[in-house]
């Protein structure tokens, strides 16, 4: 009886006896679980922030607190929300959560009007994946921040390639190259200058790739332009010798725009241009330069490999959040049939 309080008392006369009818009280509100868990290192900047309560706060839930601050104290704007049973509450975050270390306090007022502490737990936000960047090692990627140049770190890493560094063209030294066996340069992000820069480091052993070269980098890469263009047409691998040979000897279909060009002796044409899936051109997709003068190689592609790429993979982006197939919207409505063969915008 000690541990019950008189939640109601009434008086009943019967047969001229008195007694009082007791209930033992509700149990205090406590923290039975919350999300994320104390912790947690890798919390996506997106996070929502839940308590669950041993029962349902009712009145109380309009003097419910959640409280996050980061490392700084600086409080977390947000919004809190309750589900139908009211033992359940939500933050929501008004803005993405920064990478670094947050604490979460649980707070409720009690009888007497005292905020007490029910809950605390800290967390941690996971810094962003840097796709573009690389572990670094033997290998440079040169591509303009902000453009199409940035997707060959992709295509670097889908190739199981992560020792590489990505640096902007305006950055590329002669320490750099030097640092380096192999530099990839994108279509965007080529100069004269570089091509400067680049002669003596391919004439020393370095090995370079490009994306539709202009000017002294084609001629470095042993081509000339014809002023030709190609849009969203084919290419064939010559299969019959290295490094052709394993790669399948059918035609293949690229996306965006690809440059004609005159190839010099000296290089090689690893894969040619067709107009159509049968109808061969006379001139490349794909070659290598193996001179005499130059102690490394220079390899070059007609077309933009990145822009092909997330063309083949997401479809045409002037259709993005277009239904265009007339199948159910879905988790992804850019990629459809149609998208692969849409006119490119570049």
């Amino acid at each position: 009886m000690a541990a019950a309080v008189v939640t109601c008392a009434a008086l009943l006369i019967t047969g001229g006896a008195a007694f009082m009818v007791l209930r033992p009280a509700s149990a205090a509100v406590e923290v039975v679980s919350h999300f994320p868990s104390d912790g947690t290192r890798k919390a996506p900047p997106t996070i929502k922030i839940m308590s669950s309560f041993s029962q349902p706060l009712e009145g109380a839930a309009e003097q419910l607190d959640i409280v996050v601050t980061d490392s700084t104290g600086v409080s977390v704007p947000g919004s809190l929300r309750f589900n139908g049973a009211l033992d359940t509450a939500t933050l929501q975050p008004t803005d993405r959560l920064k990478p670094g270390a947050y604490t979460v306090e649980v707070k409720l007022p009690d009888s007497s009007g005292t905020e007490k502490m029910l809950d605390s737990w800290r967390f941690q936000v996971k810094q962003p994946v840097d796709l573009v960047n690389g572990n670094g090692g033997s290998v440079l990627l040169v591509a303009d921040p902000g453009t199409r140049d940035s997707y060959l770190a992709e295509i670097l890493r889908a190739e199981g390639l992560n020792s590489f560094d990505t640096v902007a063209p305006e950055l590329v030294t002669a320490d750099v190259l030097e640092r380096h066996s192999v530099a990839i340069i994108g279509a965007h992000s080529g100069s004269d200058e570089l091509a400067d820069q680049l002669q003596g480091w391919v004439r020393d052993g370095g090995d370079a790739v490009f994306m539709r070269p202009r000017g002294r980098l084609a001629t470095l890469a042993g081509l000339k332009a014809t002023g030709q263009r190609f849009t969203d047409d084919y290419l064939k691998v010559d299969t019959s010798r290295v490094p052709g040979r394993g790669i399948t000897g059918e035609t293949m279909q690229f996306h965006g725009t690809a440059t004609g060009y005159d190839v010099s002796p000296g290089t090689e044409v690893v894969a040619s241009l067709f107009a159509t899936a049968n109808r061969r051109t006379a001139l490349p997709a794909v070659t290598l330069r193996d001179a005499a003068d130059l102690h490394g190689h220079v390899a070059a592609f007609s077309y933009d490999l990145a822009t092909s790429v997330m063309y083949s993979r997401q479809g045409n982006p002037e259709w993005s959040g277009e239904e265009r197939d007339g199948i159910p919207p879905r988790s992804d409505p850019t990629i459809s049939s149609e998208a692969l063969t849409a006119q490119p915008t570049t």
